[in-house]
């Protein structure tokens, strides 16, 4: 029972921290994109603006499914985080590999652990329903 506890601090812990890193994520996104603006293309902007918002969108996402895991609705929240932390982690991929400048390059050897929590919070979430609901007794 005590183990069962542990796990699922665990599992919201790692949902809350992967909103947490989003949060920063879409903050960077929006003020570099801001302070550059003049010195950006208007494509840039544009697709700085769209990694943004679904960068927020994720945001809402892990919070989301980090609610329904604390409500014991492991298997649904695991599989919300799980799509939110690929989410972030493919724009995170596509601002760090694809546009000119790089905006998230300097970020490069530990920008890819930041989406480690969400998405481990989801694989988590997912393989934990059954183990968790037979001893679980609400």
């Amino acid at each position: 029972m005590e183990s069962n506890n542990l796990y699922k601090i665990a599992i919201i812990f790692f949902g809350f921290l992967g909103a947490a890193n989003s949060i920063v994520l879409a903050f960077y996104l929006i003020s570099t994109n801001l302070a550059l603006s003049s010195l950006l293309e208007a494509e840039f902007q544009f697709q700085s603006y769209v990694g943004s918002g679904l960068v927020v969108l994720c945001t809402f996402l892990l919070a989301h499914g980090t609610y329904l895991m604390l409500k014991h609705r492991m298997r649904k929240g695991g599989v919300i985080n799980l799509g939110a932390g690929i989410i972030l982690y493919s724009v995170y991929l596509y601002f760090t590999v694809i546009p000119n400048p790089k905006i998230l390059n300097w970020l490069d050897p530990i920008g890819f652990f930041l989406f480690i929590p969400p998405i481990l919070s989801g694989i988590m979430g997912v393989i934990s329903k059954k183990s968790l609901e037979a001893h679980d007794p609400t």
